[in-house]
């Protein structure tokens, strides 16, 4: 996954390049949504929005947890619980191995970092006489993306291998420096960079380097599908050699943020009065603005991922802001099946085979047999009650197993 330079600056002000790399005939214009227009002005159906406080919410991850930073920590929050990392610094990305990129504090210059499992160890970095280094994107397979900045203004690509060894990207002639943002888990890299006129997005794809007609990117999912913003501003996707531009409600800007991998995209709207509003698009681009905080009206999304969970922040008038997550739609069965196996996979520790039977069996008779499944999540609820009272499980592993198992028996 990625993570953006933060979008709050996109509220400011929206990047444009002069030059169109690709041709110009292949970017399908938006449609100008007004609320007569059809644009959905409301929240999705069933969603439900959760106020996260005084948490600063960055990303999230397919386990639902929540990379942000509070009272200058980086942490992560998971069903209410805030877990934090040391040593400091700032946060950009998270994978769905719980391992977090940013720029990492405490060195004689701010260092690309990792933290994983509470604590956090430096990137090396590449270039001598190093000024500053940052990583702003990671993979599941751990493989992490950002850029070094040297003497002489040198602005440079680097990859970290899953190990931490660091390479440089390539560049392309006339480019005089170039910031990767984010990796998808197919290695693709994706990044603004900086030539002789203005900033332009590259994509870094396999042995091919892409100039795309884009001013801004922020994110990438596996499909390549690119979300930012298009030449002239506004919310933009690059898929298949194609740019389109997001609609917007007719106001003065808006910009992508975030992509999931059923291609659903959230960022940012803003109305005529420069009021921003959290944006939702579907996969086939519809728009819908969603429900902000009671007393906050002004918000950014900034991340979803597959379960369709969003994250981002809300403003008062005053510019007190408040973490938000809005759960967009509710898990199904399947998901949380798939979310309990992957939970009690991660479990070290303890012998945790008999649990893992039980949900493969259940998964087994879900399509044929539903009736079957209860009698098998009740064993399993039994099993980890079991567990937990032999002290096999903490109390936290054993209440988030619970509550999924029961989340699943409500909607057989």
């Amino acid at each position: 996954m990625r993570r953006y330079t933060p979008i709050t600056l996109a509220l400011f002000a929206v990047s444009a390049c002069t030059e169109n790399p690709l041709d110009p005939t292949n970017i399908a214009a938006p449609p100008v949504m007004t609320a007569s227009a059809g644009a959905n002005l409301s929240a999705l159906s069933g969603a439900e929005i959760v106020d996260l406080g005084a948490f600063s919410p960055m990303d999230i991850n397919n386990h639902n947890d929540v990379l942000g930073s509070s009272s200058g920590a980086i942490v992560l929050w998971h069903d209410g619980t805030l877990t934090p990392f040391s040593p400091s610094g700032f946060p950009y990305a998270l994978n769905d191995a719980g391992q977090i990129v940013g720029t990492m504090d405490g060195f004689d210059h701010p260092r690309a970092g990792l933290w994983q499992n509470g604590v956090g160890h430096p990137l090396p970095d590449i270039l001598p006489s190093t000024i500053y280094s940052r990583s702003q994107g990671i993979n599941n397979a751990g493989v992490a993306v950002g850029h070094t900045f040297a003497v002489f203004g040198q602005i440079r690509p680097v990859v970290w291998a899953a190990d931490g060894t660091p390479a440089l990207l390539g560049m392309l002639p006339g480019w005089s420096g170039a910031q990767p943002v984010t990796i998808n888990n197919n290695g693709w890299i994706a990044g603004y960079v900086y030539g002789a006129s203005s900033p332009l997005v590259a994509l870094w794809r396999g042995s091919e380097i892409l100039e795309l007609p884009m001013s801004w990117v922020n994110d990438m999912n596996d499909a390549g599908t690119l979300v930012g913003n298009g030449v002239a501003g506004g919310a933009a996707k690059w898929s298949n050699g194609q740019l389109t531009l997001l609609p917007g409600v007719g106001g003065a800007a808006s910009a992508a943020s975030g992509i999931n991998g059923q291609g659903e995209i959230v960022g940012f709207v803003m109305d005529a009065s420069y009021a921003s509003s959290a944006a939702y698009w579907s996969p086939d681009d519809q728009l819908t603005v969603l429900d902000a905080l009671p007393g906050f009206p002004r918000c950014i999304a900034l991340a979803i991922n597959n379960n369709g969970w969003v994250v981002g922040r809300c403003y008062s008038d005053t510019f007190e802001s408040r973490g938000v997550l809005w759960k967009l739609h509710p898990p199904t069965p399947e998901q949380l099946l798939d979310q309990l196996q992957a939970e009690v996979a991660a479990i070290s520790g303890t012998n945790t085979r008999s649990l893992m039977a039980l949900l493969d069996n259940a998964e087994k008779h879900y399509a044929r047999n539903r009736g079957a499944v209860a009698p098998l999540l009740q064993a399993f609820i039994t099993q980890v009650e079991n567990m937990l009272r032999r002290g096999d499980l903490t109390a936290a592993q054993a209440e988030s197993l619970i509550k999924k198992a029961r989340q699943i028996l409500a909607q057989l």
